[in-house]
């Protein structure tokens, strides 16, 4: 698995991602996004929440 985040214009995005490309991936789901979604690229979630955790003994 290989993600990331490309700060430029869509050309030089494009020759960036082009040698990945020619790997002929599975999926593929690099994508124009706006900024504000990039914190849900992962799904994690925005707001804190809940855990617990079990100490062994």
């Amino acid at each position: 698995m290989i993600d990331g985040a490309v700060q430029a214009g869509d050309e030089r995005a494009e020759r960036l991602l082009a040698p990945l490309r020619e790997l002929k991936p599975e999926i593929d789901t690099f994508a124009r996004v706006p900024s504000r979604v990039v914190s849900r690229i992962h799904m994690d979630p925005e707001e804190p929440t809940p855990g617990l955790r079990y100490a062994s003994s």
